[in-house]
């Protein structure tokens, strides 16, 4: 009987311990990657990552890009956050600065063909994001449309509302507007990322050199007025315009331009392929008090929070960014739309030659020249400083923001209150 009580006692030891692998060999994949082809993309290195590694589980997690921030300050909340997202920089500082974040400097090194200047500057001067991919936003514009009208490629702020206005049409004599010459993103919260690319091309900033709030100078005010006149030429509803209804307005012809990343391209051809050879991009106008266009080129990365399987989750990252999978996913999830941060890759005949990349050549080549010529992205502006993070994350400047557009605030009003804010914050 006894020996019978030893053989049970070690069959369960066995299984708690067996059980506690399998546990600890399963991770959570978060993403805000939610088309279908891109999530079959997830779907296919997941499944080649865990054949690779027999017993181990990765569980795919969504959260499109508007709930991305609600959803993941839920899971840390809660003690159920994932082991590795696909997020912005601008998330990183203030996950870093909470302590929920891996380092990551062993990894970023062993990839070694990533430039150091895309990793998110943060206040423990360490790596705790490696960047997978990086959008290109110029002017999209309809070719076939300007023709018609007459119009050139805007670039000035000017000319930009001129053609818009141009471009604004009843085109079947109904009686309404059924053309509208821009789309503007005026939902929050993504409106502040919008806003900022057109802040920049007027040589307005959030904070100068010395890390002084301007959010509220002359410049952005200037710009944010310049906002105003446009969303008349936008289609109704530029205050809940996501940034789904804004690359759909343009990718079904409702519009003539928008500032746009390369998932237009894959709108396009899921809405209305016959436009592709109809499309054309140019660099931002630049506004009245701007020098020279700016391109908002966000940087997409890869990051591991702490107390979860961070060994395996730095596997997995180092596995997604392996050839075959690379390939994979900047040809396959989102063509054109997610461009290569590998030094590597960037004259990579096998990149250019792949169908869904060949369709588009024109497209995303000069798309990547305009991003390395004039490209900003929000993290890397703002080296080192501790409260921008902090800044884009209140809710504060996308309110403002969509309660000027909706005719509550003056552009004065509502950028002074987003300044009085963040100076609190910085006291």
């Amino acid at each position: 009987m006894k020996r019978n009580w030893m053989l049970l006692i070690l069959t369960v030891v066995f299984l708690v311990g067996l059980t506690g692998n399998i546990l600890a060999e399963t991770i959570t994949y978060l993403t805000p990657e939610t088309d279908p082809t891109a999530v079959e993309v997830d779907k296919t290195i997941i499944e080649r990552f865990e054949k690779m590694n027999p017993g181990v589980k990765v569980e795919l997690a969504h959260a499109d890009l508007e709930n991305l921030l609600p959803k993941l300050s839920a899971m840390l909340l809660a003690g159920t956050a994932p082991d590795v997202a696909f997020c912005s920089p601008m998330y990183v500082p203030p996950l870093v600065e909470q302590e929920f974040l891996e380092p990551l400097d062993y990894l970023f090194i062993d990839i070694g063909d990533i430039p150091k200047n895309m990793v998110t500057p943060n206040s423990e001067n360490k790596i705790y994001d490696i960047p997978l991919a990086m959008e290109s936003r110029p002017l999209y514009y309809r070719k076939d449309l300007f023709e018609e009208a007459g119009v050139k490629p805007p670039t000035t702020f000017d000319e930009w509302l001129e053609a818009a206005r141009k471009l604004t049409v009843d085109t079947d004599g109904d009686g309404n507007i059924d053309q509208y010459g821009m789309t503007l993103r005026g939902m929050p919260p993504g409106n502040v990322g919008a806003f900022n690319a057109f802040l920049w091309s007027n040589n307005g900033d959030l904070i100068d050199e010395e890390g002084n709030v301007v959010i509220d100078s002359p410049e952005a005010i200037e710009t944010l007025e310049f906002w105003g006149k446009m969303s008349k030429y936008c289609p109704p509803g530029v205050t809940n315009t996501s940034y789904h209804d804004m690359l759909v307005n343009f990718a079904q012809g409702t519009t003539a331009m928008a500032i746009a990343p390369g998932r237009l391209m894959a709108n396009i051809d899921r809405y209305k392929p016959e436009l592709r050879d109809k499309i054309g991009i140019v660099a931002p106008p630049v506004g009245p008090s701007g020098e020279k266009p700016a391109i908002w080129t966000p940087i997409n990365n890869f990051i591991v929070f702490k107390n979860g399987n961070e060994s395996l989750a730095k596997k997995f990252i180092e596995f997604y960014l392996s050839d075959e999978q690379y390939i994979l996913f900047l040809t396959s999830a989102v063509p054109g739309h997610s461009l290569p941060t590998r030094q590597d890759w960037l004259d990579k005949d096998i990149y250019y030659s792949q169908e869904t990349i060949s369709k588009w050549e024109p497209i995303v080549k000069k798309s990547l020249k305009l991003a390395f010529d004039y490209s900003i992205d929000l993290m890397l502006r703002y080296k080192g400083n501790q409260y921008i993070g902090r800044f884009m994350s209140d809710p504060t400047y996308s309110r403002e923001i969509n309660m000027f557009l909706s005719g509550d605030k003056s552009a004065e009003e509502a950028l002074n209150t987003v300044a009085e804010t963040w100076r609190e914050m910085m006291e």
